[in-house]
């Protein structure tokens, strides 16, 4: 069951998560709550919060808004590819094949500083 709640207040967001995964915990223990969280570091601070709250947290997931929403449309057509073609890893290999395009001052760069710019777009495209 999806729900959604709204707050700009994260600490009243975490009680209200806190509160929920305590009252109504999954029928299956091996089933992953699944915590969707705006980056990978607001994902590791929840974690550790409800942690301090319950003492354990495992078996929760955080994934990030576009990959939540990869799955779930993924789950449901049949006709899209098992991975996002918009995925940062993927794009990155696409990016470098353009490169090749761009201009001879850019062509002249070793491959090192190509592939840190990549990982830096990556980062970028991550949050």
């Amino acid at each position: 069951m999806l729900r959604i709640i709204r707050s700009n207040a994260v600490e009243s967001l975490l009680v209200h998560l806190a509160r929920r995964l305590g009252a109504k915990p999954l029928a299956s223990p091996f089933t992953p709550e699944v915590v969707v969280v705006p980056s990978p570091a607001m994902g590791r601070w929840v974690n550790l919060q409800l942690a301090r709250v319950h003492g354990v947290a495992a078996n929760v997931t955080y994934p990030l808004p576009a990959s939540f929403v990869w799955q779930l449309a993924h789950g449901l057509l049949d006709d899209l590819p098992e991975r996002d073609p918009l995925d940062p890893e993927a794009m990155a290999w696409k990016v470098f094949d353009q490169s090749q395009h761009v201009g001879t001052r850019y062509q002249r760069l070793p491959l090192g500083l190509w592939w840190g710019r990549l990982q830096l777009t990556s980062c970028w495209v991550d949050g």
